[in-house]
């Protein structure tokens, strides 16, 4: 993945307002895809603050550029996990501006409930493709000055459960159950936030969207405006 930074970012944020222009012309059912990364989806909006083939550059800390009532619908895959906490309500503030009554915001991250059960009952199976994962990031340290000690410990089930909550692996902010997103949502005026399946959802167009490498440890969660 390619990184933006100074005058790539500068080029992205100018010519946003065209690639906008062109993608409401040829799309009359908006939809937006926060924090695409590299997964590219035709027909929605693929909105990214790091990739730079994303349709448009989008920094989701900010008001976003895009008028009350604009879209349909609005899918996020891990992202909001790396949002701090006292800016969530905020950002999902600007997600209920932004979309058409009745549309529907889906929203996926790690699951609390699944890493606490699997960390409970012992299934180290759930946790060795993390370690392994990790491993190899120990090697690649391990000649270096600054960083040969800061993944030495992730070697454990508990280790790796932790290391999902803490900023300093993977720039995680909080970790959400289902409840505690429902509360998020419902606080900021959205409605009916329902728990979902990997690809199944009241509505056709999120059934695609979901990543299948992720389906393992992830929640998934449709919510209404």
């Amino acid at each position: 993945m390619r990184i933006l930074r100074g005058e790539l970012v500068r080029i992205k944020a100018f010519v946003r307002p065209f690639a906008l222009k062109r993608y409401f012309k040829n799309n009359p059912e908006p939809k937006l895809h926060i924090g695409c990364g590299p997964h590219l989806k035709k027909g929605w909006l693929n909105a990214d603050k790091f990739n730079a083939n994303a349709d448009i550059y989008l920094n989701a800390l900010r008001r976003m550029p895009f008028k009350v009532n604009t879209f349909k619908f609005i899918h996020m895959e891990h992202l909001l996990e790396h949002i701090q906490i006292d800016r969530v309500p905020i950002f999902l503030s600007e997600c209920l501006r932004i979309l058409k009554p009745g549309g529907c915001i889906r929203i996926v991250v790690p699951d609390l409930d699944i890493y606490v059960k699997k960390y409970y009952e012992g299934e180290k199976e759930f946790f060795q493709p993390i370690i392994e994962k990790f491993k190899c990031k120990i090697e690649q340290n391990k000649d270096q000055l600054v960083n040969k000690y800061k993944y030495w410990l992730v070697r454990t089930p508990g280790a790796v459960f932790i290391s999902r909550a803490v900023r300093r692996f993977y720039h995680h902010n909080w970790m959400y159950d289902f409840e505690t997103l429902r509360v998020a949502l419902e606080e900021v005026g959205f409605k009916k936030a329902t728990k979902q399946q990997f690809q199944e959802s009241e509505f056709d167009e999120f059934k695609t969207m979901d990543n299948p490498d992720r389906e393992y440890e992830s929640l998934y969660v449709d919510a209404v405006k």
